[in-house]
């Protein structure tokens, strides 16, 4: 017992844990300034994330000491128990800004979309491990797809694009490696324009088509209407300069000029008051992370360990790139949060709980 205990220290992948640490703490520092602006003072924000982050803290630690082949075999009741809480929160769950997608229970909102995420990632990688031999047989495809299906679907009632599309990128992307025929993914590249452009007449929302239009063409949407949020954040991240302006000292955020700071925009806060420095520091921990986790995935010693790092390492890339692509207009806006950073107790949460994850396949990979 001892010298199991000595090996799962000894696997613990203290720069992937000391980058994660360091990103929550550049988030931290952005709701304290934000909390500064606000008339009266109110770190609201920020005691929250400090409780769900200690909290989950010592979840990560209780996922990183389970064996992660735990997970593979509750993967089905997971992603069933999972798929029927989307589902209910259609019916009895709370719209918070225009998305049907919460519960509220006493006073705390939780999302089932996130679990979405990591319950897709367990099921795909059992999925794709158990069949890794004759993944080239085109009904994976459409099996998988189907798995993927039922939870974007669920989701997009809601509406929530943006989780959407994470669900979507992440079984798109695991597919990608598994070895299914390009052929099959072309195919369903052309399939997705069809169904995109059905969606857009039919499925998308009106502030979701503007959001694309304000993507596409910047300069003609309405500055003051469906272009604001991205011109007011560009302004932020251009006024931060070489040093910044200082912590606290935003004028985008504190002047109200920048919307949902504390979460769709948390980054451009960040820029404004940290500058082109504070963004390279962001930046290269960001890589430090990627790079651990790139490394846990070589570390794996069977395909569903390997394959649920994957997902995850897709799931918080996709996080990120959304995230600031959107702050910088170089994607459409999609609501995302910046993983560890922005305020939301169920993303920061989900986040703590897929590095346990990460954890659990590095120090049980024998």
């Amino acid at each position: 017992m001892f010298n199991a205990l000595i090996r799962g220290i000894r696997s613990v992948d203290i720069l992937l844990l000391l980058s994660m640490a360091i990103l929550f703490a550049f988030g931290c520092a952005a709701l304290y300034s934000i909390g500064l602006g606000k008339e009266p003072q109110s770190f609201f924000y920020l005691h929250k994330q400090l409780t769900v982050f200690g909290i989950f803290c010592a979840a990560l630690v209780l996922v990183a000491s389970v064996n992660y082949r735990i997970y593979r075999d509750a993967s089905i009741v997971f992603y069933c128990a999972v798929c029927a809480v989307l589902g209910a929160v259609l019916i009895f769950g709370s719209t918070i800004r225009g998305t049907r997608g919460w519960f509220v229970i006493g006073g705390v909102g939780v999302q089932p979309a996130e679990l979405a995420k990591l319950a897709l990632i367990f099921i795909l990688a059992r999925y794709l491990s158990h069949f890794a031999r004759e993944i080239r047989q085109a009904r994976h495809l459409l099996i998988t797809g189907l798995l993927a299906a039922i939870p974007i679907g669920l989701i997009l009632a809601q509406p929530d694009f943006g989780s959407a599309a994470v669900l979507f990128v992440i079984w798109f992307g695991m597919m990608l490696v598994s070895g299914i025929p390009r052929r099959y993914l072309l195919a369903l590249a052309v399939l997705g324009v069809i169904l995109g452009a059905a969606a857009w007449s039919f499925g998308f929302k009106e502030y979701q088509k503007q959001r694309i239009i304000t993507y596409l063409s910047p300069g003609a949407s309405d500055q003051k209407g469906s272009g604001y949020n991205v011109r007011q954040a560009m302004i932020a991240i251009g006024s931060g300069q070489l040093f910044g302006r200082g912590l606290g000292l935003g004028s985008q955020s504190h002047l109200k000029f920048l919307p949902e700071s504390q979460t769709d925009f948390i980054f451009s806060v960040l820029a404004e008051e940290t500058g082109l420095v504070g963004v390279f520091l962001l930046f290269l921990f960001w890589i430090l992370f990627f790079y651990r986790l790139i490394a846990s995935l070589r570390s794996a010693s069977d395909d569903f360990g390997a394959y649920t790092i994957l997902g995850i390492s897709i799931f918080f890339f996709v996080h990120v790139l959304l995230n600031i692509g959107g702050n910088l207009g170089l994607v459409p806006l999609t609501g995302l949060v910046l993983p560890f950073m922005s305020y939301g107790g169920s993303a920061l949460a989900v986040s703590l709980l897929s590095v346990g994850v990460v954890l659990s396949v590095r120090s049980h990979s024998v």
